[in-house]
């Protein structure tokens, strides 16, 4: 219904219709607590191998999010320009979020470092 009412609000604006169906209408939906892996199914997920190289990758990128808070999104135009060391002499990653457009600054853990070191290697081998 929240899309619906949105297209419908471009409709009046644009002056498609005249009337707000939604005048005195209020959405009643609730906020759904969210879920989140427990670090049994996440190391469940870690160690997953695959057949299929691909699936390996997408499960590692997976991982990746899962361990920076990042969005595939961000993950997707991530650069290595955007990591680099921060004041306490660590690794970051400072990026500018896709959806927000907020920046951020992300300490690159241990596990998440180990993941883009392991494609690295990957991708230099395979050149």
């Amino acid at each position: 219904m929240k899309h619906l009412r949105k297209i419908i609000k471009i409709c009046i604006a644009h002056r498609w219709i005249t009337d707000d169906p939604f005048a005195f209408y209020k959405i009643k939906a609730k906020a759904k607590e969210k879920e989140f892996l427990t670090d049994a199914e996440l190391r469940m997920i870690e160690e997953k191998l695959f057949k299929i190289p691909r699936l390996g990758h997408v499960r590692d990128i997976f991982v990746f999010c899962c361990y920076t808070g990042l969005s595939y999104a961000d993950v997707k135009k991530l650069k290595w320009t955007d990591i680099a060391e921060g004041v306490d002499g660590k690794l970051w990653i400072f990026i500018s979020r896709e959806k927000t457009e907020t920046s951020s600054n992300i300490p690159l853990i241990p596990k998440a470092s180990y993941i883009l070191n392991y494609h690295i290697d990957l991708i230099s081998k395979s050149i």
